[in-house]
């Protein structure tokens, strides 16, 4: 996925998380998960969502993934496709939240 990234994740990738100053990483490996970023010194993942991840059993397993991965100590932030695609703000807004929660300047 790394090489050929969806066209949200390039959005996010390009368009959000390389304006920000913070260190992020793309489709990185955490247990037996891969992850679509990673923002190292801050702990967040940014996980894009496709459709299938509002299916009962996508919801099941984000659910046990994210769980997992919290009890690691990273902060799990989901953002639908829609909204990298419609409201492309929001999903800067709700990365710079957590990324910088007491702002940028």
């Amino acid at each position: 996925m790394r090489n050929n990234p969806t066209d949200e994740e390039k959005k996010v990738w390009y368009g959000i998380l390389r304006k920000i100053p913070v260190r992020s990483r793309r489709q990185v490996v955490i247990g037996d998960y891969i992850v679509d970023f990673l923002c190292t010194g801050k702990r967040v993942i940014i996980e894009i969502d496709g459709i299938q991840h509002y299916s009962e059993e996508g919801k099941q397993k984000d659910g046990v993934r994210d769980d997992f991965l919290r009890g690691l100590g990273y902060t799990v932030l989901r953002i639908a496709n829609v909204t990298v695609n419609d409201w492309p703000q929001m999903a800067y807004r709700d990365i710079c939240a957590l990324v910088y929660p007491e702002g940028l300047d």
